[in-house]
């Protein structure tokens, strides 16, 4: 299959609310994939929240490309596997399958990361079971491997007051 041609364009999930659906459906898959058992409308709930564009955080941030939405990122609070202090996470990075490869999902993570720090927000972390060197790729150095059920993930972190790596 050949490189898609179209151009990707990003932008925050409160304008593209019928993508609330699809979203979780993705988000839902993956997360079982993770043995999470999360509901879908527990999902759908979590992106709606995302819909208000006054507060900066959550967000989600939507890829679309020839009319179609592609891929998605969000950053969001988390509490669980930084330690006891809430911090800010980049979240439910997705590419459609027939769109990877194609740098969409670098594209989320630096509109991700541009978009906290334009929030002021110094850091970032994240947890992937399979991506790490997608990661390191980008700047985002190993903080530790840890255990989440049942399975091991490495626990990442990006500085967002050194210079930008994409």
């Amino acid at each position: 299959m050949g490189k898609k041609s179209a151009e990707v364009a990003i932008a925050p999930l409160h304008r593209y609310p019928e993508a609330v659906a699809l979203l979780a459906r993705w988000h839902q898959r993956e997360w079982q994939k993770l043995g999470a058992p999360i509901a879908l409308a527990s999902c759908e709930e979590k992106l709606r929240h995302h819909l208000d564009s006054a507060a900066p955080l959550p967000c989600t941030f939507v890829a679309c490309a020839a009319g179609a939405v592609i891929g998605s990122a969000s950053l969001v609070f988390y509490r669980r596997l930084a330690g006891p202090q809430r911090s800010p996470w980049l979240a439910n990075l997705f590419v459609r399958e027939d769109w990877r490869d194609r740098g969409v999902g670098s594209a989320l993570v630096c509109f991700v990361r541009d978009y906290a720090r334009q929030q002021q927000i110094d850091r970032l972390h994240l947890f992937t079971t399979d991506q790490a060197v997608f990661y390191r790729r980008r700047g985002w150095t190993l903080v530790r491997r840890s255990h989440w059920r049942q399975q091991t993930v490495d626990i990442m972190a990006l500085a967002l007051t050194e210079p930008p790596p994409c």
